[in-house]
């Protein structure tokens, strides 16, 4: 029986996470620093109740935040495919691409409100006390972690974010432009450079499953290839087929079909 991924992912999720929690607490640079003459469990009596109402406003903040974030990259991303110049067609990369920088600034970004929440609601000196209390459950420092992490995801976002809005496929009158993710500058070919339109009609998915979801695979003299699958460009089948339909009008180059698993 095939396990689901989300299962596993879920799974794999459920061990992990209080690995890495047990990590963090061993790590000298996290320990919490006692500022409070206050033991433990004085704290927890008083702000375990305000520590499980946080979940609330940061179930609120994250996915805000979150949707504001992507809605302000694509209203870039297309503004940049705006300024492009003239084209037939024109592509930005699909949503879930800048989707995926937005999820985990959001989880950065929420930490801002939530401070602010909290401080309003319970002053400077509770609100001492409820972070310490938070740090003495956890055995580290929580805010020290959560600047750690910054460091290192937040650059990671920026660049991820650059190159997805740096991404997009456009075709004009006699060429095919595209900027791949991994690339910087876009590449030019004329329709004359292309060599082979390959049409895959089935594939072999890697949990074995055989797919019958056609895509074209475009190769140039070059030897670059573009392959509509696996780029982060969203485009249809059906746009695939108006594109190929428009290039063979005004190149040589062979139509090649390629079906594996036949029905």
């Amino acid at each position: 029986m095939e396990i689901p991924s989300g299962v596993v992912a879920a799974v794999s999720a459920g061990i992990a996470v209080p690995i890495i929690m047990g990590l963090f607490s061993k790590v000298n640079s996290l320990q919490p620093v006692i500022k409070t003459e206050k033991d433990f469990a004085q704290l927890a009596k008083e702000y375990s109740k305000w520590e499980s109402f946080a979940l609330v406003p940061f179930f609120i903040f994250t996915p805000l935040i979150g949707l504001l974030t992507w809605y302000l990259l694509n209203l870039i991303s297309k503004r940049i495919i705006s300024n492009l110049g003239e084209s037939l067609y024109l592509f930005q990369p699909e949503t879930a691409i800048l989707a995926i920088p937005a999820i985990f600034m959001s989880i950065f970004l929420a930490a801002i409100p939530m401070h602010f929440l909290y401080l309003g609601l319970l002053g400077k000196q509770r609100y001492v006390e409820y972070t310490e209390y938070g740090n003495l459950k956890n055995k580290f420092d929580s805010w020290k972690l959560l600047r750690y992490m910054a460091y290192v995801c937040v650059p990671i976002c920026v660049v991820f974010s650059g190159l997805a809005l740096d991404s997009y496929l456009r075709i004009t009158e006699s060429s095919f432009v595209s900027n791949d993710f991994l690339s910087v500058g876009e590449k030019r070919h004329s329709f004359d450079e292309i060599q082979l339109i390959e049409l895959t009609k089935s594939f072999k998915a890697p949990n074995g499953n055989i797919l019958r979801r056609p895509y074209y695979t475009i190769e140039f003299t070059d030897g670059y290839d573009f392959n509509f699958k696996n780029s982060v460009i969203q485009v249809e089948f059906e746009q695939q087929q108006e594109i190929i339909s428009y290039i063979e009008k005004s190149s040589s180059a062979l139509v090649k079909v390629n079906d594996p698993y036949p029905l």
